[in-house]
């Protein structure tokens, strides 16, 4: 919409029906509709006028006037330019302004220019060139079309009173609405349509992708638990750790896992020693030679010249140039304490003038007798380790083999170092001997068990059943050694179902709502349980069974994993939460 003053001599002069494309107060969109309705007419006139050309052509007459039509494009000319006959065309170079510019439309011969302002043209960005250009055109009687990819370029062209435009569409003619408001006008044009159809193609995008994601994204899983008939055999099979399962052939391949352990063997002592039981006790004999007092605490230390130890029994305070006795006790308990006299001499701590000794021999110490360890018992404590080593290992192997069954007749021991805790003669009831070993078994995954029971049961399926996935079990009995072959009966038992076409199914429920397929899949298999159905992704809205059948996942459970599915829990909690049952 834009505002701007009227031309009073052309107002005059012209009457206001007599102008193309407007109105006097009419309603713009009767203007438009009136528009839609006459452009049969036009086309109905053009093609007339067209044949008549051609005819006068053929019969060398002369032509009508030219008439406002496209025509090739000069080679350095832009493709964005409409060229029409009767109209002239300059394009603004880098170095032009108002001058030369006017100087350049000054030359066409044609009333009608269209004037090309490019980025490069500096010059014309100006504001007070277009007021020159303006009244130049309106001196000679042109009419000046700007067609400018700069917005300033084009306001500047547009308050100058110029018509401008980003591209050829919006210099077209096009039906106006003009309303006189006193000495000025306004003027209503219809909105471009490109903005519109810009609009429509964007909105149809998303509309297009949420279409295609709808179709192609989508994905269900569904759970089923049919019903299924117990199926139990036995097979008496080789354990192989380096062989492939193969049923037919009596194999069942499992693996070997090997352990670094560290384990205690013991046994009870059988010889004997003496150790200590009574300590020693005797009285000494303290002379002070200095000319002070010199006082002695409690627990005094007297050594011999072995470095024995005897601790006084009392305080005393030994005068200047006399001489005190106080009685003593040997720390070490036995006989080891009965020193001899005038043993024990020295003292740490006192001066020199203070003299100490043992006028008598100590006595009173006492022995004892007590378990020690012996040379046998390292014999003994040998004959025993493979044995604690095979116990400790199965032990440890069962702990870090969370999913498999040890096979404990295939445990072998080997030891790499051995160590006694206690040596030979020290009193000990228990004789003690630290070995490092490495322990080797047979264990069987659960996973490669599953494997070969479903390969048992498959081969003693009846015709036309089929065996439910994930029902397979199997346990181990009776392991025993075959030479150097490891042979054990293996029992496997599952769920048996009659065979269906899954592909039937899915072709069923594509487009439905998940409770609906629910259904569908209950009724016509007869499940006992209701199946679950989990559609991907859930936001979109209204959420339904995906449209391709390949996007349709049928799965096979049990019934107690249809349950552990509903309820979200994982296979291996749901055996913790039965095996702590169990221990209660």
């Amino acid at each position: 919409m834009t505002s701007h003053e009227p031309d009073d001599s052309a107002r005059e002069s012209e009457p206001s029906d007599t102008r193309p494309g407007t109105t006097d107060g009419g309603s713009l969109l009767d203007r438009w509709a009136a528009s839609a309705r006459e452009i049969p007419g036009r086309l109905r006139d053009e093609w007339r006028q067209f044949v008549a050309d051609w005819r006068a052509s053929r019969r060398g007459e002369t032509a009508a006037p030219p008439r406002m039509r496209r025509r090739r494009r000069p080679r350095n000319v832009p493709r964005s330019v409409p060229y029409m006959a009767g109209a002239a065309t300059v394009v603004a170079r880098r170095e032009d302004d108002a001058s030369s510019i006017i100087g350049r439309i000054d030359t066409a011969s044609e009333v009608e220019v269209l004037l090309v302002v490019p980025r490069r043209a500096r010059g014309l960005r100006e504001a007070m060139a277009w007021p020159r250009i303006a009244a130049y055109a309106r001196q000679r009687g042109l009419t000046v079309h700007v067609l400018a990819s700069r917005r300033d370029v084009r306001q500047h062209a547009l308050n100058a009173g110029l018509r401008a435009a980003r591209t050829s569409t919006g210099l077209r003619d096009m039906p106006t609405l003009r309303i006189p408001l006193g000495p000025r006008e306004l003027t209503l044009r219809p909105p471009p349509l490109t903005p519109l159809l810009r609009l429509a193609a964007f909105a149809a995008i998303p509309v297009l992708a949420f279409g295609a994601i709808a179709y192609y994204v989508p994905s269900a899983d569904i759970f089923i638990a049919p019903p299924g008939e117990p199926l139990t055999t036995s097979v008496r099979v080789h354990i192989s750790p380096v062989g492939e399962t193969n049923i037919a052939e009596g194999v069942v391949g499992a693996t070997s896992v090997s352990e670094t352990i560290v384990a205690v063997a013991s046994t009870v002592t059988t010889g004997t020693t003496s150790v200590g039981d009574v300590p020693a006790t005797v009285e000494l004999e303290f002379t002070n030679t200095g000319a002070a007092d010199v006082r002695l605490p409690v627990g005094t230390a007297v050594e011999d010249p072995d470095e024995f130890t005897f601790t006084t029994d009392e305080a005393v305070t030994v005068p200047a140039g006399e001489t005190a006795y106080i009685g003593a006790t040997a720390i070490q308990p036995g006989t080891v304490g009965n020193v001899e006299a005038s043993t024990l001499r020295f003292m740490i701590g006192f001066p020199t003038t203070l003299a100490v000794t043992n006028p008598v021999a100590a006595e009173g110490g006492a022995d004892i007798e007590v378990p020690a360890a012996a040379a046998d018992d390292r014999v003994r404590v040998s004959g025993i380790a493979e044995d604690v080593l095979r116990r400790a290992g199965t032990r440890a192997l069962e702990r870090i083999i969370e999913d498999g069954t040890v096979f404990q007749e295939s445990v072998t021991v080997a030891i790499l170092s051995q160590e006694p805790l206690v040596e030979i003669g020290e009193p000990a009831e228990t004789f003690l001997m630290e070995y490092t070993a490495i322990v080797s078994a047979v264990v069987l995954p659960d996973a490669a068990a599953e494997r070969a029971a479903e390969q048992i049961l498959v081969s003693v399926l009846p015709d036309g059943m089929a065996l439910i996935p994930g029902s397979a079990e199997m346990v181990a009995d009776d392991p025993t050694f075959d030479g150097s072959r490891l042979v054990a009966t293996l029992t496997a038992t599952g769920l048996a179902t009659e065979l269906f076409d899954p592909t039937t199914l899915r072709g069923l429920l594509t487009g439905v709502a998940p409770a609906t397929a629910a259904e569908r899949r209950r009724g016509q298999l007869e499940l006992d349980v209701e199946p679950l159905i989990r559609v991907h992704p859930t936001w979109l809205p209204a959420v339904r069974m995906p449209q391709r059948e390949d996007r349709i996942s049928v799965v096979f459970l049990r019934e107690e994993d249809l349950a552990a599915e509903i309820a979200g829990l994982p296979d291996d909690e749901e055996d913790t939460e039965g095996e702590d049952t169990g221990d209660e």
